[in-house]
């Protein structure tokens, strides 16, 4: 575990930092003029702090978890990599100030929000969180690759997932809509298990992936926002 307090700086040269056990959180900054190595938990976890992440480039590996807990993670950086999870909370942001391309081959969740230059999903987008329904804001471009998904999750009424991106969305992958909280839709109903909003958007998913239980065919219509009208049966 690395420690540090609010003007705690950790600088090492061309080399690597490597954050191991359960956990980083402080506000203060570290820098490395190699690559910084997550394999724990960094996490930015005050209000009215800052986390800086500097370095030639930032990597989260399987097991490892970078979050925007309640305050602002600042990973400056030209390439951060995720194969953990990437997740910022209601309030809390991730990338301000800064502009990088982000590879996610792991998943990227929550409802605050996130600001690379470009996001490649190779992984999985998850607004909301896990069981949660909620909107994930993402002011750049995202690029939704053919081996990624998006996981939307409908509650029921108004309870849906959002994901807002201010850039351009490039469509691609498999969109998995699933039923949260114990909502069971009628027969023959229709919902909208997410809304997606974009400054522009090219493409399409490549497979629609219903929740348990519901059958019939599905149709995705661009109406100024995504959503899914699912005949189903129980």
């Amino acid at each position: 575990m690395l420690h540090g307090d609010s003007a705690g700086t950790v600088t090492i040269g061309a080399g690597v930092l490597v954050t191991n056990g359960s956990g980083t959180q402080w506000s203060g900054a570290v820098e490395s003029s190699g690559v910084l190595i997550n394999r724990g938990t960094v996490s930015a976890a005050s209000a009215q702090g800052e986390l800086v992440l500097q370095a030639a480039s930032i990597r989260t590996e399987a097991g490892g978890t970078l979050a925007g807990a309640s305050g602002k993670l600042l990973p400056r950086t030209a390439l951060l990599v995720n194969a953990g999870i990437l997740e910022t909370a209601s309030g809390a942001t991730v990338g301000e100030g800064w502009s990088g391309t982000w590879d996610n081959q792991g998943v990227v969740r929550g409802t605050g929000t996130l600001r690379p230059a470009l996001l490649n999903n190779a992984g999985t987008i998850q607004p909301g969180g896990v069981g949660t329904a909620g909107e994930l804001k993402i002011l750049g471009d995202v690029n939704l690759l053919g081996s990624g998904g998006l996981v939307a999750e409908l509650a029921g009424g108004a309870g849906a997932d959002a994901l807002s991106v201010a850039g351009t969305l490039t469509l691609g992958g498999t969109l998995q809509t699933k039923l949260i909280e114990g909502f069971v839709p009628q027969a023959n109903s229709s919902f909208v298990p997410l809304i997606l909003t974009a400054g522009a958007t090219s493409g399409d998913f490549g497979a629609v992936r219903l929740p348990a239980g519901c059958s019939h065919a599905n149709q995705l219509v661009l109406i100024g926002l995504y959503s899914l009208s699912v005949a189903t049966d129980y």
